[in-house]
Formats: C-alpha cells, sequence, structure tokens
C-alpha cells in the first residue's frame, strides 16, 4: 500500500515532518545537528538541496518550532520559530539552494513568556498560530488558537478559549476552503471552525469525556477534498512519554470537509507525520519503520477504501447485528447533565427566533454495539413548526453529537408538546424522545 520515497544516502533522525507546496516536496530534520531540511521534486521524485544551518548564530536556528511553508508570489517561503533564541526567520527555498552565502530574513524577536508555535500562513503579514504562555511562577501553560501580526509581533483575538481548541492540540487550516480544523491530543474530539473562528461542528468520540489519559488526534491536513486525521487512542502510562513513537497514530480517519466520516486508513508503523501534495495527488508520509517517508496515491487508496466500507453487503437494511435488547435503540438522548432521558424540556422560545437554533440537544450512540456504524435516514420532529438537523448521517458506537432544533416558521404562541424521531439502518425502532416548551411572544 505504501511506496517508499526514495531519498538516497539522506537519513532522517526520530523528528522527522513534512511540507509540501506546488513545486516541492521538504523533509524536515528538526532534531538534526545539522542542516534542518531536505528539499525535492514531487514530480520527478529528484534531490534539489538541503539548508537551514542548526546552531546558536545569528542566521542559525538553536531550538526550531514546527516549521511552516508557504508559496508567496511564486517563490517558497520557509518560516521558522526558534525557541532557543526566541526569533522568528523567513527562508527563500530557491536562494537558499542555489547560494552558499545565503542570508534568511530575520522577521522579529519573540517575547521568551508568551510566543507563537505551530504556525500556518494567513497571509505575508499574519499567522494562525497557537499562543503559548508560561507561568514564570512555575511550569505550567496555556495554549489557545489565535491571530498572530508579523508587523507588529502581537496576538490578535481569534476565537473564544472556552469554545475553541485549548491546550494540547494539533490543527490545520485552509482559508480558501474557509476552514479549520482541530484534534485534541487528551481528549477524543475533532473542531471544525470557520475561518472567522466560529465553530462549524464539535464531533466528541466514543473516548471522550472519560478519565483515560490517551493520544488521541496527534496530526490534522486539509486537503482540496478532505480532512485527514491521525489517531492513536493509545493510553499514556506514567512511565512512557507521551510523544514516544510507540504511542503515535496507525491509523489515518477520513472525513469530508462537514465533518462526515468515509474511511480509516490503517499503517504498520507509527506515523510522525503527514502532508499531501495536490499536484500529484500523493499523500505523504514520515513512518517509523523501515520506511522513513513514505506516500500512497490518496484517490485510489480511498475509492478502494470507500467502495469496501459502502458495499451493498455492508448498505443492506437486513446486514444488522442482532440486538441484545429488542426495546434498546443504539442511540440516546443525554439531559444537561449527560444522563440518559426519554424528555426534553426546551423551556420558553421566542417565537422571534424562527429559523435560529432554539437548542442542542446531545445524543450518543451505544457504547457496547457491535455494528462499526449505523447510517442516520432521518431525523424527524413533532409538531411540525420544529425541525431537527443531525448534520451527521452516521453514527459509530460511542460517538456523542448533538442534535439542533430550530423553529421554522410555523410556530404559534402556546405550550405545546411532541417528540423526536431518529431512524437509521440498523436500527430495531426509532431513537424517540418527548419534548414540550412554551413557544412566547417578545
Amino acid at each position: 500500500m505504501i511506496e517508499e520515497f526514495d531519498m538516497g544516502e539522506i537519513i532522517i533522525g526520530k523528528q522527522a515532518l513534512l511540507a509540501t507546496t506546488p513545486e516541492n516536496l521538504y523533509v524536515f530534520d528538526i532534531g538534526s545537528s545539522d542542516n534542518l531540511v531536505y528539499i525535492f521534486d514531487p514530480f520527478s521524485g529528484s534531490y534539489k538541496g538541503q539548508g537551514i544551518n542548526y546552531g546558536p548564530g545569528p542566521n542559525e536556528i538553536g531550538q526550531p518550532d514546527i516549521p511552516t511553508v508557504s508559496t508567496y508570489m511564486g517563490r517558497d517561503k520557509i518560516l521558522m520559530i526558534d525557541l532557543a533564541q526566541w526569533k522568528i526567520m523567513r527562508y527563500d527555498t530557491d536562494s537558499m539552494i542555489v547560494d552558499s552565502a545565503y542570508v534568511p530574513q530575520r522577521l522579529l524577536k519573540i517575547n521568551d513568556n508568551n510566543f507563537p508555535s505551530r504556525a500556518r500562513v494567513i497571509n505575508d503579514s499574519t499567522l494562525l498560530a497557537q499562543n503559548i504562555w508560561l507561568d514564570p511562577n512555575s511550569s505550567k501553560f496555556t495554549k489557545v488558537l489565535e491571530r498572530f501580526n508579523l508587523r507588529k509581533g502581537a496576538f490578535e483575538s481569534f476565537i473564544d478559549p472556552s469554545n475553541g481548541p485549548a491546550q494540547n492540540f494539533s490543527y490545520d487550516a485552509r482559508i480558501d476552503k474557509n476552514l479549520i480544523v482541530s484534534g485534541d491530543y487528551g481528549k477524543d474530539r475533532i473542531l471544525l471552525l470557520n475561518s472567522s473562528g466560529l465553530t462549524k461542528r464539535n464531533i466528541l468520540g466514543p473516548e471522550y469525556g472519560s478519565d483515560k489519559k490517551l493520544i488521541a488526534f496527534s496530526n490534522i491536513v486539509i486537503t482540496d477534498k478532505y480532512i485527514l486525521a491521525v489517531y492513536s487512542g493509545c493510553k499514556i502510562e506514567p512511565s512512557v512519554m507521551a510523544y514516544d513513537l510507540d504511542m503515535l497514530g496507525k491509523k489515518i480517519v477520513v472525513m469530508d470537509h462537514e465533518g462526515n466520516y468515509l474511511a480509516t486508513l490503517k499503517t504498520d508503523s507509527s506515523i510522525k507525520d503527514i502532508k499531501y501534495h495536490e499536484e500529484t495527488g500523493k499523500l505523504y508520509l514520515a513512518l517509523s519503520g523501515d520506511i522513513q517517508i513514505g506516500r500512497v496515491d490518496l484517490e485510489k487508496i480511498l475509492s478502494d477504501e470507500i467502495s469496501i466500507n459502502n458495499s451493498p453487503k455492508n448498505n443492506s437494511p437486513n446486514h444488522k447485528e442482532a440486538s441484545s435488547n429488542p426495546d434498546k435503540t443504539p442511540i440516546v438522548f443525554l439531559d444537561d447533565k449527560d444522563q440518559e432521558t426519554d424528555h426534553l424540556d426546551l423551556g420558553n422560545i421566542l417565537i422571534s427566533n424562527a429559523n435560529d437554533a432554539v437548542s442542542y440537544q446531545m445524543i450518543q450512540c451505544d457504547k457496547n454495539s457491535k455494528n462499526e456504524k449505523f447510517d442516520i435516514d432521518s431525523v424527524i420532529v413533532t409538531p411540525d413548526f420544529i425541525d431537527g438537523d443531525l448534520g451527521l448521517n452516521f453514527m459509530y458506537p460511542g460517538l456523542i453529537t448533538s442534535l439542533t432544533l430550530r423553529l421554522n416558521g410555523k410556530a404559534t404562541a402556546g405550550p405545546f408538546r411532541g417528540k423526536v424521531e431518529i431512524y437509521g439502518n440498523g436500527f430495531d425502532k426509532p431513537a424517540t424522545c418527548s419534548i414540550s416548551g412554551t413557544i412566547v411572544k417578545e
């Protein structure tokens, strides 16, 4: 499945990272004591050059953060944050390769108590980055996702930390797709945001909210069509480092840009990093096994995987596991204390809220189900002036997500009673919950 990318005599250390642009493949060795990056032609596979010297000098990098590469006015620019000298450097790839005396551009000095990390380039003067605050009186730190102005050297508020990713998280951004996706390391959660920082979708996995210490999503990549999330799910033992290679994921969960599950790709080796080259359709993987850098034809492997997952056998209405309890549906409704309930009180709803969400009700798929996935057919709500939107066409065991209820303009003032019914393939009967509330005028 995985083809080895031939790098000749080049050996990459434990801390291998990748980047792609239309014309180049970058292989970073951020643990090196010599050159930190090697550049290849992604079309021919030929070696182009190397650069970015490690060291304490003014034009060297002493402790590299996660690098990022972007194309600006037809030229590749490598952005390096140095956590040893607290500076941000920018390298022009073509100049670095051909000129041995090339001097990179030093953009600015950064604060050693409050600095950007894991940056993504929005434009020539703005980054999206983790904003890291170090407590000067302890070893504690805080991370949130914010914009960073390269000209001012200052962070700009981007998202409410209470609703966004925080502490340890991986993420990727495609401003052209109006999409930012984050995955929490220690929480089984995927968060989809738009480029303004507003939440589009919050996907909770089966281990979300548990007391397990685990590595969940260690890497996120957004391609032109897909969201790729490297998933581990390994429990962290006290004696094991969180970033030990054995703890990194061997699976890639594939979703569309709406967060709908498509497939899971599996490897035999732990995945250090992944990047996608759109022009060739190749997914590059930095691996911990015998293959240093591998690549696969993403569309081909996904078409094979999705055709298997969506085969008539798997989609047949008659193909389902026997229920251990015929009176129990695979989906339950949760109250505001995350306890199973068969009734939801929506309270008072202003009639002026027509077409706006009036309630977000949590539902959960049975953790102990033997089915790998349940396809959702429909959500029906009565009375008919309330619409229900699950936002998903599937559920898998343990998944927690929200059901959005909104008025549709037919509502009249007064109390109401009704119910929500969720129908799906593999259900013995619909998941049902009664609802009540009062429509009020302003």
